[in-house]
């Protein structure tokens, strides 16, 4: 899979050397269900499988996804959907997902993203 990485060093300042932070909108990403699977913590409402099954009721994801190299190491789903002309509602359960569940400075990164 391709990544797009959209914050690195540079833009997150308390991103490690060598991490990636990417935003991920599409509905099915497997990479993402792989690291849930093989993840304690690792939940099916973090899944894209729930996203898709929520697409029906017009809800979309935004996944941020933080990577060390090529494997990722913490992320989150965010399930949201317009419910008025300027007004959306969004949702995140069971997450973030950390590969190393001590390691707090990957929450936090994925956290202040979901502020952002």
């Amino acid at each position: 899979m391709k990544k797009f990485i959209l914050f690195s060093k540079e833009t997150v300042s308390n991103l490690p050397e060598n991490y990636s932070l990417i935003i991920d909108r599409k509905l099915e990403n497997r990479d993402w269900d792989f690291f849930l699977s093989t993840t304690a913590g690792g939940h099916h409402v973090q899944s894209s499988l729930w996203a898709q099954l929520k697409s029906a009721q017009g809800w979309y994801p935004t996944r941020m996804i933080v990577y060390k190299g090529n494997e990722i190491v913490a992320g989150a789903q965010m399930l949201s959907r317009r419910v008025a002309l300027f007004v959306t509602v969004s949702y995140l359960t069971k997450g973030p997902v950390l590969s190393d569940p001590n390691d707090f400075s990957m929450a936090k990164v994925v956290a202040e993203r979901i502020i952002w």
